[in-house]
């Protein structure tokens, strides 16, 4: 009886250890699907703040905002084509979109910002 009782006993634990690595897959697959639905709302909204960020910057350019200070709107002048040309802004100025080390425009200001140290580095070094 013992034989066929440890027989028994060893498909079932291989039946038990089966379905928890069925039920640990199960939850991986799950999570792992979590994970993508929550990058691409991170994404999405990383966009959002991106167009409205560029929205506040160039409506604001002339008078003043958050970013460059308010001294613009304490003279208040009229408003010509020349100032509307030079609403333009800088990507610098992006403080809310360089925030986040995921936003697309971080990546590319880290990219450049690596460029230009490799660039700078390889002026100092001597030229044999």
């Amino acid at each position: 009886m013992s034989a066929s009782g440890s027989a028994a006993s060893a498909s079932g634990a291989a039946a038990s250890g089966g379905t928890i690595a069925a039920n640990a897959r199960a939850e991986l697959e799950e999570l792992l699907a979590r994970k993508t639905q929550i990058d691409k709302s991170l994404q999405l909204l990383e966009q959002q703040i991106y167009a409205f960020e560029g929205s506040y910057l160039e409506d604001t350019q002339l008078y003043g905002n958050i970013i460059r200070g308010w001294d613009g709107y304490l003279s208040n002048r009229a408003t010509n084509a020349n100032d509307r040309q030079k609403r333009r802004f800088k990507d610098t100025d992006r403080l809310f979109s360089l925030s986040s080390c995921t936003s697309p425009m971080a990546a590319i200001m880290a990219e450049q910002s690596t460029q230009e140290d490799d660039d700078r580095l390889a002026k100092r070094r001597p030229k044999n």
